[in-house]
């Protein structure tokens, strides 16, 4: 097999990494190296050159390419802030929230099957920190910034990242049947949306801004249109719990059909198509339905794909939702999980590199969470290698009871069988009383499972009797 980074040792050291990241299930390196010369080795690997996130997700992009193989994929983006406090360690971050403190963004791209929700894994990931301005600049006023923004090429823009990264999650992909990008509100721009239709490429996006119209000549918006629509369809809509409002279930009045956004005005898109057509499914909670003091959920989608009727405005909703997915890999990747915001990495490119190397981690605990039902249908080789699937079957007797409610219930090729026995080994009980095992549970059991995969076979043999 070709090296990624043209050096066999550097193969070696990154392999090396991902061992000890998986069995410590941290990203802070003092605490997993097992000596001084392995903490010093692991610094330099991350500090080296020819080491990027791009080739470090290459190096795991071949499973998530057979997972894709003959699906219609999902890829859904967003961007994360990682941020480090007002005097960070870490040298070279950028500005990240109101200004104050240090850090750098995280934007992923996560491959889900379109027909289940089932995570393939990660497609693609970008890093980056905030342009400073010299003082002098007019530009480093966000008053100024503000008001200037839009005769900036998009091409010079950070929200570049979500055309370009989605591509690149597209290109990783190229054995799947069909393409979707889906995205939240900040990806709601004129020539991200043209990109993606010149590319063939369809999408599903939250709307932001309330545009003009292309086939009216009166300043007609999309509000506008929207007041007019009647609502086509009501449900029941199960939400869970965010950081906004609170779980239960929705009743919303479901709307659909047909717009010709118009280009923005501004010189910098005159190169763009003066109208983007595309389908709209709004969906609104009933007022009656939401919890006291809480704000309806209000959802207005963008989408290429053809709405017509209730099963397809239906579908575009949940493939939206399924947009939760990458907001429980953030929570992973952060505090909850790997920590990623303590680790004691030096510079910006190294903790870039870091951040990456956590992600793909994250992904994996998310797939077994999404895959404990069985409902995604999906094989444990979309989350295990060789070894470690001999290593499932293995163990999977001992931790099962006498009942046969105590049994692992799943096919022994699929990825609810590998799930059980995680959770199993994180603390779950088993019990189909008992709530399902969540993302840190899936931690708690990998970190012994990678525990249990280097022990020697002898010691091996007598865990799993």
């Amino acid at each position: 097999m070709k090296s990624i980074f043209g050096d066999r040792r550097l193969d070696r050291v990154e392999a090396l990494l991902c061992d000890r990241m998986q069995t410590r299930y941290s990203t802070v390196i003092r605490q997993f190296s097992q000596s001084y010369n392995e903490e010093f080795t692991f610094g330099r690997f991350l500090r080296n050159p020819k080491v990027t996130p791009s080739k470090l997700v290459q190096m795991h992009t071949e499973r998530t390419a057979m997972a894709c193989n003959g699906h219609h994929v999902l890829h859904i983006e967003d961007s994360s802030e990682m941020s480090f406090g007002m005097n960070p360690a870490c040298r070279g971050l950028g500005k990240v929230g109101c200004g104050k403190e240090e850090g750098f963004f995280l934007h992923p791209v996560i491959a889900i099957n379109a027909a289940n929700g089932g995570c393939l894994g990660l497609g693609a990931a970008h890093n980056w920190t905030r342009k400073e301005y010299a003082p002098d600049d007019p530009m480093s006023d966000p008053v100024y910034r503000r008001s200037h923004r839009q005769y900036v090429p998009f091409s010079e823009k950070e929200s570049l990242r979500w055309l370009d990264t989605a591509l690149e999650s597209v290109h990783n992909c190229p054995g799947a049947a069909q393409h979707t990008v889906v995205a939240d509100r900040e990806a709601d721009i004129y020539e991200m949306m043209c990109g993606l239709v010149a590319a063939g490429i369809g999408f599903v996006v939250r709307q932001k801004e309330d545009r003009h119209l292309g086939h009216t000549k009166s300043r007609h918006k999309i509000s506008h249109e929207l007041d007019i629509w009647p609502v086509r369809y009501c449900y029941a809509l199960p939400l869970p719990r965010t950081d906004k409002r609170s779980a239960h279930t929705a009743k919303m009045e479901l709307k659909w059909g047909q717009m010709r956004l118009a280009r923005p005005k501004t010189g910098v898109v005159k190169h763009l198509p003066p109208m983007q057509e595309v389908y709209v499914v709004e969906a609104k909670e009933m007022l009656g339905s939401t919890v006291k003091g809480e704000k309806p959920v209000h959802w207005v989608l963008f989408t290429t794909h053809p709405v017509t009727s209730v099963e397809q405005a239906e579908q575009i909703v949940q493939w939206y939702r399924w947009r939760w997915v990458i907001e429980q890999v953030f929570r992973t990747t952060k505090s909850k999980g790997l920590d990623i915001e303590n680790s004691e990495v030096e510079t910006y490119e190294s903790m870039a590199n870091l951040a990456t190397m956590a992600l793909l981690t994250a992904v994996q605990i998310i797939q077994l969470v999404q895959g404990r039902s069985g409902q995604t249908q999906q094989h444990l080789t979309d989350a295990f290698s060789e070894a470690e699937i001999d290593l499932i079957q293995q163990l999977n007797p001992g931790l099962e009871g006498n009942t046969e409610k105590q049994k692992n219930p799943h096919p022994r090729s699929s990825l609810a069988f590998g799930s059980w026995v995680i959770a199993r080994l994180g603390g779950w009980k088993g019990l189909a009383s008992q709530r399902p095992p969540g993302p840190i549970t899936m931690k708690i059991g990998l970190q012994q499972f990678q525990t249990m995969l280097r022990c020697p076979p002898r010691i091996l043999q007598q865990q799993c009797q």
